[in-house]
């Protein structure tokens, strides 16, 4: 296996495994490194670059995948995360804990004043 298609591979099990569809084939996947001029400057790094979804929403597929440095992808991430704090968590509005949901946070909160 050549070292590209390794990096495509770790690519798309890394996808797999945060539960995001990876729908780019490896010609794909490539194409669009090189059309981007930045395929040998990949990482995780500051400085480096790396393959990401629109929004961070949907697969990674053909007109879904831009290529971003590291900084902005992390940037877009928090700026979603802060919108999703800011607005609270509704989906639990209304709604009671269970006997059993209480006694664990009391549980878990001795357990911090200890520590």
């Amino acid at each position: 296996m050549t070292i590209d298609k390794l990096r495509y591979h770790e690519q798309k099990h890394a996808a797999l495994a945060r539960g995001v569809v990876f729908k780019l084939t490896f010609e794909q996947w490539m194409s669009i490194w090189i059309t981007s001029g930045h395929y040998h400057e990949r990482g995780c790094r500051k400085g480096q670059y790396v393959m990401a979804r629109k929004k961070d929403c949907g697969p990674y597929a053909v007109g879904n995948v831009r290529i971003i440095t590291v900084t902005e992808n992390h940037r877009e991430v928090s700026s979603k995360i802060r919108s999703r704090n800011a607005r609270g968590n509704k989906g639990f509005l209304g709604r009671k804990h269970t006997e059993a949901t209480k006694g664990k946070m009391r549980q878990a909160k001795l357990n911090r004043v200890r520590d």
